[in-house]
């Protein structure tokens, strides 16, 4: 087997000195310092890796810093991680994004650390040198000029062939490839812009999630250092890619968790459970299984620092008796009072609880007088039939179903014109009318049109 390898740390997104507004007021001094220190703490972590790794060089795509007003104490972390890595003969190739365009002084200065490259943003540049097992190595990349960049950068990277076709070649770039709509359009291209270039890898930065493009050629987003929310892209464990390339060999990548602050959302669905009217049958369930995913993401990350906030969203089908939204402050408190922080400087706290339930009802529960003030056609259903000799909502017995299973056999036998009046049945089942103190419009249509194709075989078996 060959022993000629280039291997390299691909990392973006670092965002130093990320803010993090609003953590410090509401979780205090410990929550803040571990927020305001974890974009520099991952950066550590990275060049710790990079060295352990004896790395040849380490690819940053983007948005090193958060903003172009770069503050001292990110600017010295950054230069001191460049400096700590030039002592072990690393180099730190960089192709600056749209937090962090070509447009400051201090990047241009000739002072930087002489290991360090920051692509110029006119046309990308390439980078050759020598890998610590002898293979030839390019590297190429471009930075933004501006920060609402929209060329198509990738369209201007040459292709291997016309480099030295020979060498392991690496791209670094900072874009929205695909024109991913979540995401702002910088410098947007297609994946055929790059893989068209047939390099051995394509780093990419922008997207805060890990995600490959392309196995072959391989293109890659590595997804940010350390999530900053509870979206989506910035949720979970958060860190860079260890990327090994041998020639002719598809590249091999292996994820370092750098994020030492973590966004979790636990969802709990509630839909299989029996739920009795008290509501601390809920809190119980709620809390078994947050209990049980904290013990998993404890013992998931590899990273030694645990600092966990949670958002907990509660989810499924529940009886409309169990009015999930009513108790929702109590079971964040009672809950938050359960789960237990770490010792020195790990924490799990719990962010919040969120009702995300659909809520089915039994038409023999509603109350048939709460529908007949409310107006809307089964009203009209009921009032029909009361016009005919009948008691709706005059005795204990009476229900809803047997309401409207009577005045649908009527109204059909009038009209013969079964399948609209289903239809207006439908409609408002649909409508925001309040039954029993219930928004129709919120309830899930699936459990209504259950009901309702159960409701029309029960008409046509009593004709």
């Amino acid at each position: 087997m060959n022993d000629q390898v280039v291997t390299f740390i691909h990392a973006s997104d670092l965002h130093l000195d990320s803010p993090f507004v609003g953590l410090a007021d509401r979780y205090g001094p410990r929550v803040r310092d571990a927020a305001t220190q974890a974009s520099i703490s991952a950066l550590n972590s990275l060049v710790r890796n990079a060295i352990d790794l004896q790395c040849d060089f380490v690819a940053i795509a983007g948005d090193l810093y958060d903003g172009v007003s770069v503050g001292v104490r990110a600017r010295a972390a950054f230069l001191d991680a460049v400096h700590t890595l030039s002592e072990h003969e690393i180099r730190v190739c960089v192709a600056l994004g749209n937090h962090d365009p070509l447009d400051e002084q201090w990047l241009r200065s000739s002072n930087l650390p002489s290991n360090l490259t920051i692509f110029d943003s006119s046309e990308p540049e390439v980078l050759t040198f020598p890998s610590r097992s002898g293979l030839v190595v390019n590297v190429v990349g471009v930075s933004y000029s501006i920060r609402n960049e929209s060329r198509n950068l990738a369209s201007m990277f040459l292709h291997k062939s016309a480099l030295d076709g020979s060498a392991v070649t690496v791209g670094i770039l900072h874009s929205n490839v695909g024109s991913v709509k979540e995401h702002a359009p910088y410098a947007p291209a297609n994946l055929d812009d790059i893989t068209r270039l047939e390099y051995d890898y394509f780093a990419l930065g922008h997207i805060h999630s890990f995600e490959v493009l392309s196995q072959r050629p391989m293109v890659v987003y590595s997804g940010t250092t350390q999530g900053r929310s509870f979206k989506s892209s910035e949720q979970g464990a958060k860190g860079a890619l260890v990327v090994s390339i041998r020639p002719e060999v598809t590249p091999v990548l292996r994820f370092v968790e750098l994020g030492t602050f973590r966004f979790e959302k636990i969802l709990v669905d509630l839909s299989s459970l029996e739920l009795g009217e008290d509501p601390l049958d809920a809190m119980d369930y709620i809390y078994g299984v947050v209990s049980s995913e904290i013990s998993t993401l404890l013992e998931g990350t590899s990273h030694p620092s645990r600092r966990f906030l949670l958002r907990v969203v509660l989810n499924g089908r529940v009886s409309s008796r169990i009015r999930i939204a009513e108790h929702l402050r109590e079971y964040t408190d009672l809950l938050g009072d359960k789960i237990v922080s770490g010792g020195g400087g790990d924490f799990v706290i719990l962010e919040s609880i969120r009702d995300e339930t659909a809520s089915y009802f039994d038409l023999d529960e509603i109350d048939v007088v709460s529908i007949s003030e409310s107006g809307g056609f089964l009203s009209l259903l009921i009032e029909d039939f009361n016009t005919d000799g009948g008691h709706l909502g005059t005795g204990e017995t009476t229900t809803t179903t047997e309401a409207i299973l009577t005045s649908l056999s009527r109204l059909r036998e009038r009209s013969k014109v079964s399948s609209e009046i289903i239809a207006l049945v439908r409609a408002t089942f649909s409508s925001s009318d309040a039954l029993d103190g219930f928004n129709l419009a919120e309830l899930d249509r699936r459990v209504i049109g259950e009901v309702l194709i159960n409701l029309q075989a029960r008409t046509e078996s009593a004709r």
